[in-house]
């Protein structure tokens, strides 16, 4: 009796859902560009993931919606982090994060004036070790930003060309950022130092110095660049006459 009970608790949840899903299609269809509408029909549908992918009844609902809304931060993020919460914690090597790069270049056809999708990508591009990529895509999105949101690109940047260690590189972008806030100058003199680029380092200071008001003293600053010249003449005598 119990278990007849049962199935018809399960036959009338099945028919409600059905009645449900039906509605929605009923909604999507008659307004197709709205939001809210897809929000809900999401909210409805819970299928099982398979392994660390979406189900692909998801995947086709979110591609539908987006489909009408393409704009539509609201669904881009929802597709982006569901799809996400299920790769944390994979190894980098596995197929699924390759997919999940792609997911957001797809975003970011749409949605390329926004911030917080580049700093995700970017993250996630860091975290599988992609040196060269991750930093075309930095570049790509100082492209693609306005200059009043390059502050919340720079911080992240400057410290990823920092875990990179390629001197070199590091110098480029470096003069890059100078030319967005120059007031990093003294910033960009201290990594200098800590790569021994001493010539370098030597010409960054004489522009601090140069500042009507540097951040630091100027008896410090000029007590820094006497050490310097001392303590490495060869290296930076050619660079200061």
């Amino acid at each position: 009796m119990a278990a007849l009970v049962a199935m018809e608790d399960v036959r009338a949840y099945l028919q409600s859902q059905e009645s449900m899903e039906a509605q929605f299609e009923e909604d999507v269809a008659r307004n197709p560009y709205s939001i809210e509408t897809w929000t809900s029909y999401l909210n409805l549908l819970h299928t099982k993931p398979s392994g660390h992918r979406l189900s692909k009844e998801r995947v086709a609902l979110f591609r539908r919606a987006l489909s009408y809304v393409p704009l539509s931060y609201k669904l881009w993020k929802r597709f982006l982090d569901e799809s996400y919460a299920l790769v944390r914690g994979l190894r980098i090597d596995r197929p699924e994060l390759v997919e999940l790069t792609l997911l957001y270049e797809d975003a970011l056809v749409h949605l390329h004036k926004m911030p917080r999708i580049w700093l995700q990508y970017l993250s996630l591009l860091d975290h599988l070790r992609w040196g060269t990529r991750t930093r075309r895509v930095f570049d790509r999105a100082l492209r693609a930003l306005p200059i009043t949101q390059h502050k919340s690109i720079w911080g992240p940047y400057l410290a990823f060309i920092h875990a990179q260690g390629v001197a070199s590189t590091a110098i480029r972008v470096y003069r890059r950022f100078l030319m967005f806030d120059p007031s990093g100058r003294e910033e960009y003199v201290r990594y200098l130092l800590s790569m021994e680029l001493w010539e370098e380092a030597s010409i960054q200071l004489v522009h601090v110095l140069n500042l009507p008001h540097p951040p630091s003293s100027r008896h410090a600053l000029w007590m820094e660049l006497c050490s310097l010249i001392s303590s490495h003449p060869d290296d930076i005598s050619s660079a200061l006459n």
